[in-house]
């Protein structure tokens, strides 16, 4: 075997290796040794990022989360609900969670 036959081998090798569909690890619940249930599509609520830089004793601080911090601000209250939903609709799966 030469050299190019053997770093194809090598390459096919780990790829194959690479390619299966093996089961990621599931959490487990520390008190019960119970899996979890986890939000398998990992599709959580989107948060919007608004770039915003202040500046505090000479130190630029950027901050793309700012507008979070106006809860009166009917966008943040309705990003509240979002999130509140969405843990409430996944919160069974956690353990010790109460709604």
């Amino acid at each position: 075997m030469n050299i190019n036959q053997i770093f194809l081998l090598a390459t096919f090798s780990l790829w194959a290796a690479c390619s299966g569909n093996a089961k990621q690890p599931q959490p487990v619940d520390t008190n019960s040794g119970k899996e979890v249930a986890t939000n398998a599509d990992n599709k959580f609520p989107k948060t919007e990022r608004i770039d915003v830089v202040d500046m505090l004793h000479g130190v630029e601080i950027r901050d793309s989360y700012q507008w979070l911090e106006n809860v009166e601000d009917p966008k943040v209250q309705s990003w509240m609900t979002i999130q509140d939903e969405y843990t409430r609709k996944n919160s069974p799966n956690f353990p010790n969670a109460s709604n």
